[in-house]
């Protein structure tokens, strides 16, 4: 599997209709159809 930026994950998560709610230190989230889901990582190194 290709690793990815935090920062394109990001991204992908907005195409995919995802919306940035609030950001707290290094959470990102993200609410969709009334759930919310927290995405936590750094946005500037990669993830596998």
């Amino acid at each position: 599997m290709k690793s990815i930026s935090g920062k394109q994950f990001c991204k992908i998560l907005e195409q995919k209709g995802w919306v940035l709610k609030r950001i707290k230190g290094s959470h990102h989230i993200y609410e969709k159809d009334r759930l919310e889901e927290i995405y936590s990582g750094v946005t500037g190194k990669g993830i596998e």
